[in-house]
């Protein structure tokens, strides 16, 4: 069994769900008062997407280099494009709204 089979395909899901954890406890803590300013979250956040897209676009080019007949290698390249729109889709609104809305 190559590398590959073993978590290559299932990279670009995992960088998203890395992604999605960091910045849903990023979140999380500024709602809760824990971070030292309020624009920490949001920064953290920018940081977090830029590092994260920029993994996925590298994943994304080395998996369509190495993309074969084998149905794994194959599904590699849509699951890291789609990982790329779901960190898209998780990073815009955590940076355009609010961490916390008061109930009152």
């Amino acid at each position: 069994m190559n590398r590959f089979h073993a978590l290559g395909w299932l990279l670009g899901p995992l960088i998203w769900l890395a992604h999605f954890m960091m910045v849903y406890a990023a979140q999380g803590l500024a709602c809760r008062g824990e971070t030292p300013a309020a624009g920490s979250a949001a920064l953290f956040v920018v940081i977090a997407t830029v590092i994260a897209l920029g993994a996925l676009l590298v994943t994304l080019v080395g998996q369509w280099r190495t993309r074969s007949g084998d149905f794994l290698q194959r599904i590699a390249v849509p699951l890291s494009a789609l990982s790329i729109l779901s960190v898209t889709w998780t990073g815009l609104p955590a940076l355009l709204l609010p961490a916390c809305v008061s109930a009152g």
